[in-house]
């Protein structure tokens, strides 16, 4: 996983070896020493709103949070997961943080104090890939190897609707449009399709 800091001057990237990676777009160096806390390898790294802070999500079962100047991290990780974080991302105001496993859930987490916020949202059958909010923080989106999407109140900790079939594999990758009508996802059958979040429906 990489993204790019706000000011465009610098990515980080998740390696393999546990650590991420502060690089110089203009050069490609490292412009500090490795960012070192997680135990296993990084599969997941977002940028918080305010451009302060990153946040990387491990096999190791853990997630971390970085400031991006200083390259520390909390002294603790937010543990809850109970098999590899397969995707992070903060809400659009920085306030919260949603999550996804392989321990089949999404969770989220208040982005300040590092708290649980609510129970795990439970719902798919398999794996979760990928998690990603709403433009206004009142829902996220997740995929799963079970082949579905599901949409989650954020408030409520409770599905909307029914979960969105039409995969006919594991669902890697959710992205919601910038006006939250839509939603993407990217699956291992070779498609990506775009359903419309009010009605549920397939678009394409």
């Amino acid at each position: 996983s990489v993204v790019f800091c706000t000011d465009s001057t610098r990515i980080v990237s998740g390696c393999d070896d546990g650590s991420l990676c502060v690089r110089s777009v203009e050069s490609g160096k490292q412009v500090c020493e490795p960012l070192k806390g997680h135990t296993s390898r990084v599969w997941s790294v977002a940028l918080s709103p305010d451009g302060r802070s990153i946040l990387s999500g491990s096999e190791d079962r853990t997630i971390r949070m970085w400031d991006i100047d200083t390259a520390a991290t909390a002294d603790e990780p937010l543990p809850g997961h109970s098999d590899s974080v397969c995707c992070v991302t903060f809400s659009p105001n920085g306030e919260l943080i949603a999550s996804a496993s392989r321990d089949k859930t999404v969770r989220l987490w208040n982005a300040s104090t590092g708290a649980a916020v609510g129970e795990p949202l439970q719902g798919h059958s398999d794996e979760v890939n990928s998690v990603a909010f709403a433009p206004n923080g009142e829902w996220v989106v997740s995929g799963s190897d079970d082949r579905t999407l599901i949409i989650w109140e954020v408030r409520a900790g409770t599905m909307l609707g029914e979960p969105l079939r039409g995969h006919n594999g594991q669902v890697n990758s959710v992205a919601v449009s910038s006006d939250g009508r839509n939603i993407a996802s990217g699956s291992s059958d070779h498609t990506v399709r775009i359903w419309g979040k009010r009605t549920g429906s397939m678009l394409l």
